[in-house]
Formats: C-alpha cells, sequence, structure tokens
C-alpha cells in the first residue's frame, strides 16, 4: 500500500488483457494515470 506514496505508482492489478484495458479506460477517466504492461 505504501509503494504508491513513497514512488508515486504501484501495481494495481494482474488479469487478462480485455479486463486491464477497461481498468485503465477507468482510471483514465477519473484522472489517474495508467499503463498496461505484460506480466513477467
Amino acid at each position: 500500500m505504501m509503494e504508491a506514496h513513497t514512488n508515486g505508482m504501484a501495481l494495481v492489478i494482474t488479469c487478462a488483457q480485455e479486463h486491464a484495458e477497461f481498468y485503465s479506460e477507468t482510471l483514465n477517466n477519473h484522472g489517474l494515470s495508467s499503463t498496461i504492461e505484460p506480466d513477467e
């Protein structure tokens, strides 16, 4: 939880790409930045 406060970013969720695109768009619509990256 403190990762976002300390680094300014944090992993929010790991899921299928279709869901990730939905969550990313929702976050962006609420003024938050987000990226979708492949799982390592």
